[in-house]
């Protein structure tokens, strides 16, 4: 008897995460420009990682509280608020995860009933529409290539005209991975008056907040100021802070919804390790300039990239530009020629072919720039 066709059905929809396995394979490729996972240039401060180092030093080892410490709540709360003008209660209306990742599993399983539709806008990151299915519900690809890759009302609108009822969530990825979109403050308030009102949730994806170039980006446009009633918003460490491996982020919503988002979370994670909520804390209470120092060396090689590759392509150049369209390099720039780009190992011709279309994100669009080879 194979046992494993006896496990729960909807799994059978969801994939595997393949762009982790195609990020560690292109490691192996000598020379290789990496547009994989959304992983900083970037090493965690200093100060950051002592704080962390100190909090093992002093035991702070054992469990923590599952909603998260009060030290970190409270900077939390004050950090949202400064950005958004949203004050978030500490003890009630926010909660520390293990990543975004593992918020956004929450909130897609806290709010999804089998049968439930989650509107997910693709090009997307792939993790919405795992979610929904495991969650019983179904993922619908809102598919943005024909508006310039930009969420609108409209676009929402002729969804919730097909699919009715059903809708339940809507994710809105500010700025947008894998495409870099950055909306302003005036696009996400059309798009809070689309469901306003109406009992479908708004899961606010704002993790590269910081990370964008785009003009007013320094204002935190957030769905957040225009809806909160119906948002849970979620944002971390990971991009902003280079603290991808220390799988340390937060959601906020009001308290009864909040209340709701524990259960999902206390049951699948029990609490995040008290030293990284620690460094997590450091962060924010003492390394408001961090982000800013990343920023105009993203930003000049985001720049000679897309400058790059357009001209290349024959294209004019454009002026949004997106943290996520950022290669990483094991040569510098300065280094890195036109002809580095191009050629690729004939020997893993084939596999490198297959890798690159692994990872689809949506109808037609790939989240990968496939390389000539």
């Amino acid at each position: 008897m194979k046992m494993e066709e006896h496990m729960r059905t909807d799994l059978k929809r969801v994939p595997t995460m393949k762009i982790f396995d195609f990020a560690f394979f292109t490691k192996s490729i000598e020379g290789i420009v990496e547009l994989t996972i959304g992983e900083p240039d970037f090493n965690t401060p200093e100060h950051v990682k002592e704080a962390g180092m100190a909090a093992i030093a002093n035991n702070r080892t054992h469990y923590a509280p599952q909603r998260g410490t009060a030290g970190l709540l409270s900077a939390i709360s004050d950090d949202v608020a400064k950005k958004v003008g949203k004050v978030y209660d500490p003890a009630t209306e926010i909660l520390v995860t293990n990543g975004v990742t593992e918020g956004a599993y929450a909130a897609v399983t806290a709010i999804t009933n089998p049968g439930d539709v989650i509107l997910v806008p693709t090009p997307t990151f792939s993790i919405y529409m795992a979610d929904a299915a495991i969650a019983g519900g179904t993922a619908v690809e809102v598919d943005t290539s024909k508006t310039n890759f930009r969420l609108t009302p409209e676009l929402i609108q002729s969804y919730l005209d097909e699919y009715g009822d059903r809708v339940k969530g809507l994710v809105v990825v500010n700025p947008t991975n894998p495409t870099g979109i950055a909306m302003n403050q005036d696009e996400l308030d059309a798009i809070a008056d689309v469901v306003r009102d109406k009992p479908i949730f708004v899961i606010a994806d704002e993790i590269y907040d910081q990370l964008a170039y785009t003009e007013g980006a320094d204002q935190y446009p957030s769905i957040v100021k225009s809806l909160p009633e119906q948002t849970i918003l979620l944002n971390g460490f990971s991009k902003s802070y280079a603290m991808t491996g220390w799988r340390v982020a937060y959601m906020c919503a009001p308290k009864p919804i909040t209340d709701e988002l524990f259960k999902v979370h206390g049951f699948a994670v029990t609490d995040v390790a008290t030293f990284v909520q620690d460094a997590a804390e450091e962060a924010l209470r003492n390394g408001q300039e961090d982000p800013a120092a990343m920023r105009p060396s993203t930003g000049n090689a985001a720049t000679s990239c897309i400058k790059g590759s357009r001209s290349w392509a024959g294209k004019p150049p454009i002026r949004r530009v997106p943290f996520t369209s950022l290669p990483r390099f094991r040569t510098t720039w300065n280094k890195t020629t036109r002809s580095s780009l191009t050629t690729w190992p004939k020997r893993r011709r084939s596999p490198s072919r297959q890798a690159l279309t692994l990872a689809p994100v949506g109808k037609g669009t790939s989240a990968s720039l496939t390389p000539p080879i």
